[in-house]
C-alpha cells in the first residue's frame, strides 16, 4: 500500500512540476514578446524623434534659404554687391542648419540653445531668418528670473521655429508678433502673423508634432486661422522655475 501511495505522490508531484515548467515557459515567452514589443516601441519612438528633429532643422533652414535665394535672384542685376552680402548670410544659415542636423542625430539640443541660452537662441533664430527674407518679426519677452529645464526650452524653441517657418512658407506673412510672458502660474507663448490664414485648419506633420511636444510637458496649444494665423501655447510653471 505504501508503495502505491509513494508512486501516486510521485506522479502527482511530477504533474505539478510539469505544470510549473509549462507556466514558466509561458511567462518566458510573454517576457520575450514584451521585450520585442518594447524594443519595437523604442525604435518607433527614436524614428519619430529623428523625423521631428530633421523636419524642424531642415524645414526651417531650407525655408530661410529659399527666401534668401529668391531675394538674390531679384536684385543680382541691380546690386551685385548687396547680392554677395546676402549670399554670405545664406551660407551662414546653411552651416547652422547642417550643425543642427548633426546635433539632432547626436541627440543634442539645438545648437543655438547650447550657445546662446533660451532668450538669446530665439533672438539669434529671428535675426537669421529676417536677414535672409523680407519678414519682420517683433519679439516681446517679459520673463524675468526664470530657469526652465532643457526639455521645456527645447519644446518652446521648436514651437517658435515651426511657427515662423509656417508663417513664411504657407501663410506668406510679412510680419510676425511673438510674445512670451507669465500670468499667474502659467507660461504663455503667443505667435501671431498677418498671413493669409485659413478657415479650416488642417494639422499637418509640423502642427501635430508641436501639439505632441507641448503635451509632453503638460501644456496645451490652440490654433486660430481666422485673422492671419495665431498660435497660443499655455504651459504650467513648475516649482523652482521662478528664481525670485
Amino acid at each position: 500500500m505504501f508503495y502505491y501511495l509513494y508512486i501516486g505522490n510521485q506522479i502527482e508531484e511530477n504533474e505539478n512540476i510539469a505544470k510549473e515548467l509549462d507556466m514558466i515557459n509561458q511567462v518566458n515567452q510573454e517576457l520575450r514578446n514584451y521585450a520585442a514589443i518594447t524594443e519595437k516601441i523604442g525604435e518607433d519612438n527614436e524614428r519619430k524623434r529623428l523625423a521631428r528633429e530633421i523636419h524642424d532643422t531642415l524645414g526651417h533652414a531650407l525655408t530661410g534659404i529659399a527666401a534668401g535665394v529668391d531675394a538674390c535672384i531679384a536684385m543680382i542685376d541691380i546690386d551685385p554687391k548687396a547680392t554677395k552680402q546676402q549670399l554670405i548670410v545664406i551660407s551662414k544659415v546653411v552651416r547652422q542648419g547642417i550643425g543642427d542636423v548633426r546635433n539632432s542625430l547626436n541627440k543634442l539640443r539645438p545648437g543655438a540653445l547650447e550657445e546662446h541660452g533660451f532668450k538669446g537662441a530665439i533672438e539669434s533664430m529671428i535675426e537669421e531668418f529676417t536677414s535672409v527674407s523680407d519678414l519682420k518679426i517683433d519679439f516681446n519677452y517679459t520673463l524675468e528670473h526664470v530657469d526652465f529645464e532643457n526639455t521645456k526650452e527645447d519644446v518652446l524653441f521648436r514651437a517658435i521655429q515651426e511657427s515662423i517657418t509656417n508663417s513664411s512658407r504657407h501663410g506668406h506673412a510679412t510680419h510676425i508678433q511673438i510674445d512670451i510672458y507669465q500670468q499667474d502660474n502659467t507660461l504663455y507663448l503667443k505667435i501671431k502673423d498677418n498671413g493669409c490664414g485659413c478657415d479650416d485648419i488642417i494639422q499637418g506633420y509640423g502642427l501635430k508634432q508641436m501639439r505632441e511636444r507641448i503635451g509632453m510637458i503638460n501644456g496645451e496649444v490652440h490654433y486660430d486661422g481666422s485673422d492671419g494665423f495665431l498660435t497660443i501655447i499655455k504651459i504650467p510653471m513648475q516649482r523652482g522655475e521662478n528664481c525670485d
